[in-house]
């Protein structure tokens, strides 16, 4: 486990959500789920050296913002004890605890038992529960659907607007650090504008579902119509080392095409990524770019050549990508 989590669903139902150190003797481990979302800027409730006692009696729930509350809300209906949420399970004014738990990443979210994903919320104050957005299309029509306690309802069946670009301008596609969330998670339950989606990559002939309807190919495009719905720990891509090379070159098109509100996080956004497939192939990686493909590797350019954007403080070497804030 991480080696913090909130507890939402305490033993003693008197208690209210607080966090809670694994490393503890008297800690019980169980299963835990995992947020990705927007952040939107700077978190007005985080842990802190000054916020942490007090956040393990208990965490100031009514001041959490939208989104934080809706992940406490959802992991407690699917009856799951724990939560993993990064501003309020990483110490954000520690270097050192940012750089250990930052680390951890590739372990966060690959054992997680599912990663909430608030697709819809473009910040954290946004949320994601509650009623969807009413879709006007001229292409639909009412069926009869006979609902749980016997009445007979309606189900109106319509296009949705923006395919194929739905998903991939959800808000959450469109930062760069929810990449490699999304991509080491085997579980995602993704809450987006228009629909809900499960999706799970252990089950290759039906990996997901849309509202409880099997989903076909174009829902189950996540980021980019050629990378799969996930990498998860075990019998991935990961484990395929010329595979994973092959999509590298997407991953880094995705994921400089994303938004950094701080730029020095260039590398830092994707090392979670980065090591995980490290772990499994021993693969030497050299600032974006991997020891065994450097040649190819070697062959990026930028989408607009004409504006070369460079930090103002070194980020990696020029032969790297990652020198720059173009989109590759």
């Amino acid at each position: 486990m991480p080696s913090r989590v909130i507890e939402v669903a305490p033993v003693d139902p008197v208690q209210t959500p607080r966090l809670r150190d694994t490393r503890n003797a008297s800690f019980q481990s169980g299963p835990y789920a995992a947020l990705s979302y927007c952040w939107g800027g700077d978190q007005s409730v985080k842990l802190t050296k000054s916020t942490k006692q007090c956040f393990l009696r208990e965490l100031p729930h009514d001041q959490l913002p939208r989104t934080l509350r809706d992940a406490i809300t959802t992991t407690r209906t699917l009856g799951i004890r724990f939560l993993w949420i990064d501003c309020l399970c990483i110490v954000q004014d520690d270097p050192e605890d940012m750089t250990k738990e930052l680390s951890d990443m590739p372990r966060i979210y690959t054992n997680a038992l599912v990663t909430i994903s608030a697709g819809c919320a473009a910040s954290a104050e946004d949320g994601f529960l509650g009623l969807r957005k009413e879709v006007c299309s001229s292409n639909r029509f009412r069926l009869p659907f006979r609902c749980e306690d016997g009445r007979i309802g309606s189900i109106f069946l319509h296009d949705i607007p923006g395919i194929p670009g739905t998903y991939t301008n959800e808000p959450i596609n469109k930062r760069a650090w929810t990449l490699q969330e999304r991509l080491l998670s085997p579980r995602v339950l993704d809450y987006g504008t228009w629909q809900l989606r499960w999706i799970c990559s252990s089950v290759r002939d039906r990996p997901g579902y849309v509202d409880g309807w099997t989903m076909n190919d174009q829902a189950m495009v996540p980021v980019h119509p050629d990378l799969p719905p996930s990498v998860p720990a075990s019998n991935s891509l990961f484990d395929k080392k010329d595979e994973f090379l092959n999509k590298w070159n997407t991953i880094v098109k995705e994921y400089t095409a994303r938004d950094l509100t701080n730029t020095s996080d260039k590398l830092i956004a994707l090392a979670a990524l980065a090591e995980h497939h490290n772990r499994t192939t021993n693969d030497d990686y050299m600032a974006g770019l991997w020891a065994s493909s450097l040649p190819e590797g070697l062959l990026w350019r930028v989408v607009s050549p004409a504006v070369k954007r460079r930090p103002p403080e070194y980020r990696a070497p020029s032969w790297s990508w990652a020198c720059l804030d173009n989109r590759i």
